[in-house]
């Protein structure tokens, strides 16, 4: 079974709750599904 999410936050938004950097993640908000493109936020990684 497939879930789907939302997440109606932007990229920008998220990061500054989690004081991250956004960089230039294009993520506007909308659904979360397998296959798709969604922010991740990392700790200790650098890329």
């Amino acid at each position: 079974m497939t879930f789907l999410f939302r997440l109606d936050a932007d990229a920008r938004t998220i990061a500054r709750q989690f004081g991250a950097y956004s960089g230039n993640d294009p993520w506007a908000g909308g659904h979360v599904a397998p296959g798709a493109f969604a922010p991740v936020i990392t700790e200790g990684r650098e890329f």
